[in-house]
């Protein structure tokens, strides 16, 4: 006890003010909270939940069934038209960061592209790892209320392809540092987040522009594939996590237009095309696309409509040989002379620079205005690529027959007659027929001797089909371990003869 409560007499205690001497926190615990408090508490942690709640919550849905003034509880089937897009290559872009840059970047990234998709009224459905997935239609999209079935269709085919297109070009501006794709209205948080992005990689390139050509290759590219069908679309998963999510046939072939859409490109279902061609979008495209060609100053000035929008049957070997028909579309009105300056950049790192050119033109070599913009550029840096070398590895017998039919200077006359491109398309032919070849035909011929008991004919007759599948797989080999490979390997030798000259110390 304190000193001065024990000399004092009662009535000087009386006086005394003891939070002087005692702490009052010493006794709360004996104290019951008052109902005030308790009502505080619930309170503080009621609000704290719907931040948790508004924070996680997925806006967009909520504003759509806010709109619609009610939860469908049951699945509906609906047309809906899907687009996927996803993050090309990532893992070569993503080992120059952090893991929290690696966040900040895709954060930024799938904020630019979630403006874009809700600026063009479509609807973000799903966000996974360095993909995403949105649609149009529906029933909770308010745009088809009060359509027609034809006017829904149309409605879906434009906006999913116009949201696709704008995507594309959204990403081209991302990796400028350019915010362009944004307007005054857009939210304060999604600004800043691009603007955080937009540090990271101006900050890496400067960086990485000291190794000369590295830099050119850190490149965010995105494919998209879109399809368009009936769907059911609704709730799934169990009680307390729900998610709106779309289940179906389209779904399925959306992601597999992302799979083999060019990479700054588009892959569409053949029934958006015949949508977009029968309302006059395709032309309409055509000509926007050709005069941004034009003010680029591209090779793409020369496309054919059929060239960009380009048919293909694609045929998905890992998931049971798969057919579906579809149109690739460009969306770069410059993309010949990127891929050019890129391949130009590529030969100041030996080598590697030699097997990144190499891969340019794998997977390009479809694409003749590309190529034929790649082919010029080597050409100007005096890599003048063997043609009589590639056709030889091609065809011997037919090379040594065209060869024996020229008597001015050969090697000049296929330097001139053949392009790069014209040999890559000999290539495919040579690959496509290799590889139809290998498909049964059906075709089954009659050569059983009625002398021959039932087993010695069936013997006979897998003999035969052994025998000649046997020469097809040899051939597909050969294509595949000597002739693919040799052509490649021919180019790689050109453009390594011209680093040794140009940069051996």
């Amino acid at each position: 006890m304190s000193n001065v409560l024990k000399t004092a007499n009662y009535e000087e205690f009386e006086n005394i003010d003891l939070s002087v001497f005692i702490d009052p926190s010493e006794f709360n615990e004996f104290i019951p909270p008052i109902e005030s408090d308790i009502k505080l508490r619930k309170t503080g942690k009621e609000s704290f939940q719907k931040k948790v709640e508004s924070y996680y919550i997925h806006q967009q849905l909520a504003d759509a069934l806010l709109i619609k003034g009610e939860i469908p509880m049951n699945p509906v089937e609906s047309a809906v038209g899907i687009g996927f897009l996803d993050i090309a290559n990532y893992s070569y872009l993503s080992k120059w960061l952090s893991p929290k840059e690696n966040q900040l970047v895709l954060n930024g990234l799938y904020s630019a592209f979630t403006h874009v998709i809700k600026k063009k009224g479509g609807f973000l459905n799903k966000i996974e790892g360095d993909s995403l997935m949105f649609h149009f239609g529906g029933i909770i999209d308010s745009n088809v209320l009060n359509l027609s079935e034809n006017e829904i269709q149309s409605y879906i085919a434009k906006n999913l392809f116009h949201t696709c297109v704008a995507l594309q070009r959204t990403c081209q501006l991302f990796n400028e540092a350019s915010k362009l794709f944004l307007d005054e209205n857009t939210n304060p948080e999604t600004k800043e987040s691009i603007e955080q992005s937009f540090y990271i990689i101006s900050s890496l390139r400067a960086n990485l522009a000291l190794a000369s050509g590295v830099d050119a290759k850190f490149q965010i590219k995105i494919r998209i594939g879109a399809s368009m069908g009936d769907v059911c679309i609704g709730n799934f998963g169990p009680i307390g996590k729900k998610q709106w999510d779309i289940i179906g046939e389209p779904v399925i072939e959306a992601r597999r237009m992302e799979t083999t859409a060019p990479i700054g490109g588009l892959r569409i279902s053949q029934k958006i095309f015949q949508i977009l061609d029968k309302e006059k979008i395709v032309d309409l495209y055509y000509e926007e696309f050709k005069n941004r060609a034009v003010q680029n100053r591209s090779e793409y000035k020369n496309i054919e409509l059929n060239e960009l929008f380009l048919f293909k049957e694609v045929t998905l070997k890992k998931k049971n040989n798969v057919h579906f028909k579809s149109y690739s579309v460009q969306v770069c009105s410059d993309l010949p002379e990127q891929i050019a300056k890129l391949a130009v950049s590529f030969l100041e790192l030996g080598e590697e620079g030699a097997d990144e050119i190499l891969e340019l033109i794998q997977y390009f070599r479809g694409n003749r205005l590309v190529i034929n913009a790649l082919e010029d550029a080597l050409n100007d840096k005096d890599i003048i690529l063997n043609k009589s070398e590639l056709l030889q590895i091609l065809s011997p017998k037919k090379y040594e027959k065209l060869k024996a039919k020229i008597e001015e200077d050969f090697t000049r006359i296929l330097r001139d007659h053949y392009s790069l491109y014209n040999i890559l398309r000999i290539l495919g032919a040579y690959q496509d027929r290799i590889t139809e070849s290998l498909q049964p035909s059906g075709n089954i011929l009659n050569t059983e001797d009625e002398n021959e008991s039932y087993l010695e004919r069936k013997k006979n007759e897998f003999v035969r089909d052994y025998t000649k599948y046997i020469k097809k797989v040899e051939n597909k080999a050969y294509f595949d371990k000597v002739v693919y490979p040799l052509i490649f390997r021919s180019i790689k030798s050109d453009i390594l003869i011209f680093q040794e000259k140009k940069f051996r110390v």
